[in-house]
C-alpha cells in the first residue's frame, strides 16, 4: 500500500480488545494458483476436490480470496453441506461480508449464532456473525451480549492466526459496526483502529477505507474534530490511490456533511448529504434520513409537525434495517427533541428523553435535558444535569460545549456575572477548537448576547460572532412555566378523556369543589380560557 497513508497508533494492552498481535504475509502467486485449481474443480462439479483444496489452504484463501471461498460455498450441494457442517458456517459468514444488507437472504439475517466450535478464530467468527444477525433485526440486547463475547475472546486469545490477516480485518470491522450500533463507542473505535491497521499492513484497501470512514463518523458525532480530520485524511489518501473505493461506503459523506453543518456551511452540507442515501449501508440509512430532518429543522423550523411526521416515517421505513439499535434510536430521539425544542414544546421533548431506554449514547441526552430544563426555567435542575455531563463526558466536546453554555446561562440568571463569563469562555474555546460553531446557538439568543458581552468585552471571536449574527439559529427564549401539581395533572388526565369536572371528581374520589379549584388552576397555569384550549395546550406541552 502507498506509504503516504497515515498510520494509526497501535492499540495498547489497556484498550477494550487488549494488545494487538503481529501479522504474517504470504506470496500471492500461490494464492492465484490455488484459486485457479478451485475454479477448475467447480467447473468439473468436483465438489469434494474444491472443498478439500479450500480446507487444506484455509489460511491463504480466507486471507486473500474470500470470493473464491464464497463461490465454493454457494456451489456446494446441500447434501455435501450436511456431511461437512462447517461449510454451513462458512456459507453464512461469507454471505454477510460479500453482500450488502439490502440483498442478504432472510435465512442469513435470521441465522443467529452458530453451534460450531473450534479454534479461537472460529469462536470469534461465530460471535461476530451472531452480532450481524442481531443488529439486522434491531435486537440491541443481543448485539450487546455478542459484543461482550467478542471482547472476551479478543482479550484472552491470540487472533492473529490467519496468514495475511485479511479475514480478521473484516471480522474486526463487523465487530466495530455492531459495537457502534449498540452504543459501545470505545469498543467500536478500538475495533475499527485494529481493522485499519491490519488491512493497511496487508494492502487490503477496501477494509481500510471502511474502517477509516466509520472512525471519522464516530469522532465527528462526538465533536472531536482533530481525530475526525485524521481519519478523513486517511480515507481520502486511500481513495486517491484507488478512486473506485470511494463507492464502497458513503459513511464518510455523512461525517463530512455533519462537519460542514457544524461550521455553518449549510448548503454544502446538504449537497454532500444527498450523496449518501443510495450507496450507504442500510445500518446508516436511518442516520442519513435523520440528519436530513435535522438540517431542515435548522434551515426553517416553520412546521414542527411536518418534521416530526418525517421522523416517524423514517423510523417505520427503516424498521428492518437496524433503526431500533441504540445508535440510530438515540439519533432519532435527539433530532425529535431538537425539532420539539425549536417548536417551543420543551416538556414534550423532556418526556422523550426521560422515557427513552438507557444506553451509552444517553450521556448526550443528558446535555439535551439540561438545556430543556434551562429553557423551562428549572435552573437548578439544569445546572445539575450540566454538571453530570461535565463530570462524565469530557471526551464528548459536543455535549461539553452545550453543558458549559447552560452553566453560563444559569450563573447569569442567578446574577453571577463572573461565573457566567468563565463558563461561556470555556464553551467558546472548546467549540472553536473543534469547529462546533452551531453549538453556540444552544441557549437563547438574548442570553448569548448578554453573556458574550461579559465574556468578551473587546468583541466576540469571529466564529462566535458568525453565529450571533444569525438569530434564527438559536433556541427559543426561556419560558418559566408554572408546573401542575400531581392532583392537577390527574384532573387534567380525566378531562382529556372527555369527562366533565364533576365526573373527574367522582373518578378521583375528591369533592366537586376541589375538582373545580384544580380545573381553574389548570386553566390559569396553561394560560387558556376554554376546554378546547386546555386540551390543545396540554397536548402541545406533552402533558397528555
Amino acid at each position: 500500500m502507498d506509504d503516504t497513508v497515515a498510520p494509526a497508533s497501535a492499540p495498547g494492552a489497556d484498550s477494550p480488545l487488549g494488545p494487538d498481535v503481529a501479522l504474517a504475509a504470504e506470496p500471492p502467486e500461490q494464492v492465484r494458483a490455488l484459486s485457479s485449481q478451485a475454479y477448475r474443480a467447480l467447473a468439473d462439479e468436483d465438489w469434494t476436490a474444491a472443498v478439500d483444496l479450500i480446507e487444506a489452504n484455509w489460511g491463504l484463501m480466507a486471507s486473500y480470496r474470500l470470493d473464491v471461498v464464497r463461490a465454493v460455498a454457494d456451489a456446494l450441494p446441500d447434501e455435501l453441506v450436511v456431511e461437512r457442517p462447517r461449510w454451513a458456517t462458512v456459507r453464512r459468514f461469507v454471505s454477510h461480508i460479500l453482500m450488502s444488507a439490502a440483498t442478504r437472504p432472510p435465512m442469513y439475517v435470521r441465522s443467529g449464532i452458530l453451534s460450531t466450535r473450534g479454534t479461537p478464530l472460529d469462536d470469534f467468527t461465530n460471535v461476530i456473525e451472531g452480532s450481524i444477525a442481531a443488529r439486522s433485526r434491531g435486537d440491541n440486547d443481543a448485539v450487546w451480549r455478542f459484543v461482550d463475547d467478542a471482547v472476551r475472546i479478543a482479550r484472552t486469545q491470540d487472533l492473529g492466526i490467519l496468514p495475511g490477516g485479511r479475514m480478521l480485518p473484516t471480522l474486526l470491522h463487523q465487530l466495530g459496526l455492531s459495537a457502534e450500533l449498540a452504543g459501545r463507542e470505545e469498543v467500536a473505535l478500538d475495533a475499527f483502529q485494529r481493522a485499519y491497521a491490519r488491512s493497511s499492513a496487508t494492502g487490503d484497501l477496501r477494509a481500510a477505507v471502511n474502517a477509516a470512514a466509520e472512525s471519522a463518523l464516530l469522532h465527528t458525532l462526538a465533536g472531536r474534530r482533530e481525530a475526525a480530520s485524521a481519519w478523513l485524511d486517511r480515507h481520502r489518501l486511500l481513495t486517491a490511490v484507488s478512486p473506485d473505493l470511494d463507492r464502497l461506503r458513503s459513511t464518510v459523506h455523512l461525517a463530512d456533511a455533519s462537519r460542514m453543518f457544524d461550521a455553518l456551511h449549510f448548503d454544502e452540507a446538504r449537497e454532500v448529504l444527498e450523496k449518501t442515501h443510495t450507496d450507504a449501508w442500510p445500518e446508516h440509512w436511518t442516520s442519513v434520513a435523520a440528519h436530513r430532518v435535522l438540517f431542515d429543522a435548522y434551515a426553517g423550523r416553520t412546521d414542527t409537525w411536518a418534521l416530526l411526521s418525517r421522523l416517524d416515517s423514517v423510523a417505520m421505513e427503516h424498521a428492518s434495517t437496524a433503526s431500533g439499535m441504540s445508535f440510530n434510536q438515540y439519533l432519532l430521539d435527539y433530532v425529535r427533541c431538537t425539532v420539539l425544542t425549536f417548536g417551543g414544546q420543551f416538556e414534550r421533548a423532556i418526556a422523550i428523553i426521560n422515557e427513552a431506554d438507557d444506553f451509552t449514547g444517553r450521556r448526550q441526552s443528558l446535555a439535551q435535558r439540561s438545556l430543556l430544563r434551562y429553557l423551562l426555567g428549572d435552573f437548578d435542575d439544569a445546572a445539575r444535569d450540566a454538571d453530570g455531563v461535565l463530570a462524565a463526558m469530557r471526551r464528548w466536546p459536543r455535549g461539553v460545549v452545550k453543558a458549559l453554555l447552560v452553566r453560563a446561562g444559569v450563573e447569569w440568571r442567578h446574577g453571577n456575572q463572573g461565573g457566567a463569563a468563565d463558563f461561556y469562555r470555556q464553551a467558546i474555546a472548546i467549540g472553536l477548537e473543534n469547529q462546533l460553531l452551531l453549538s453556540f446557538a444552544a441557549i437563547p439568543h438574548e442570553d448569548s448576547l448578554a453573556i458574550a458581552a461579559l465574556a468578551f468585552p473587546e468583541g466576540a471571536p469571529d466564529g462566535l460572532q458568525q453565529v450571533l449574527d444569525v438569530p434564527h439559529l438559536f433556541v427559543p427564549p426561556v419560558t418559566v412555566v408554572e408546573k401542575l401539581t400531581p392532583q392537577e395533572q390527574r384532573v387534567l388526565t380525566e378531562l382529556a378523556t372527555g369527562r366533565t369536572v364533576v365526573q373527574a371528581a367522582a373518578r378521583l374520589g375528591i369533592s366537586e369543589n376541589t375538582a373545580k379549584v384544580h380545573a381553574r388552576a389548570i386553566y390559569r397555569k396553561l394560560n387558556v380560557g376554554s376546554r378546547a384550549e386546555v386540551l390543545a395546550e396540554a397536548s402541545r406541552r406533552g402533558l397528555i
